[in-house]
């Protein structure tokens, strides 16, 4: 399994504020459901700007994006997404 980072944000290029009001509970209903089943593992909320941060694990960064797709604020076209797989980080490796 890889884990990934869904980095998203409102798309207000072409929807006013007033337009996500409806999508915010069915949003978080989708990512307590996705939480439940260990595909979301740890979400935020951002403070640059509405949107959030959840680390996902998928089998891929597509199988990721599919699965994003799925989310009421995505699959209307309302949430900007970038997606980031991680690796661990070297430092934390032993040396010798």
């Amino acid at each position: 399994m890889a884990q990934i980072l869904m980095i998203a944000a409102r798309n207000y290029r072409d929807f006013p504020e007033s337009a996500f009001e409806s999508l915010l509970e069915p949003e978080a209903e989708a990512l307590r459901v996705a939480y439940a089943a260990g595909i979301a593992r740890q979400a935020w909320t951002r403070k640059d700007k509405p949107g959030a941060i959840v680390l996902l694990e998928c089998e891929s960064v597509e199988a990721a994006k599919a699965w994003a797709d799925t989310l009421p604020l995505r699959a209307a076209g309302m949430l900007d997404a970038e997606f980031v797989e991680l690796a661990g980080y070297r430092g934390f490796f032993p040396r010798g």
